[in-house]
């Protein structure tokens, strides 16, 4: 006896392609959406990662830019900035976060005579929330052919970004900058 059609259904079999092919193209269109998702997240932290690092760079550009004098010690590179008090500090990093250590001294640059390596604070030279995601790591920092210049990386989970910086002070170095 052979089946009747006239009734207009489908068979089991028709069905189940169906339903396959449905399903094939819902999980090619996920996966394409997925990758989709990760490419904009991926660009949105590629571009949060330059702004920061523009941040950080144009505070850097500041400090540097206005030193008055410089000079290197205990592999740590001495800065002396009037636009910041005058006092001589240190750029580094502490808890992934860039830091301007000062320090106390009376020095008599003609002699040399008075140092004093007492700390007398430390400060943020970017407010922590302008790069909460961010951590800045493996900072370097050297005074040479008249710029400072160094590279420092900012990280966020598996992200890393490699950023260097050049910068020429526009201050003439004084003539008893001479010393060591």
């Amino acid at each position: 006896m052979k089946p009747n059609r006239a009734k207009g259904g489908f068979t089991l079999v028709e069905m189940l392609v169906t339903i396959t092919l449905v399903s094939l193209f819902g999980i090619s269109a996920l996966l394409a959406i997925a990758a989709a998702k990760r490419e904009t997240e991926a660009n949105i932290l590629e571009s949060r990662a330059l702004v920061v690092s523009d941040t950080i760079n144009i505070a850097l550009r500041d400090i540097f830019q206005n030193a008055t004098d410089w000079r290197e010690q205990g592999g740590e590179l001495r800065i002396v900035c009037e636009k910041y008090s005058g006092l001589e500090m240190t750029v580094g990093l502490s808890d992934g976060r860039f830091v301007a250590t000062f320090y106390d001294y009376d020095f008599d640059f003609t002699s040399g005579a008075g140092y004093s390596d007492d700390v007398s604070r430390v400060e943020l030279i970017l407010n922590s929330a302008s790069y909460a995601e961010f951590a800045a790591e493996d900072f370097t920092l050297k005074f040479e052919n008249g710029a400072f210049s160094g590279e420092y990386s900012l990280v966020c989970g598996d992200y890393s970004k490699r950023v260097s910086f050049v910068v020429a002070p526009i201050n003439e170095r004084p003539a008893y900058a001479e010393y060591e």
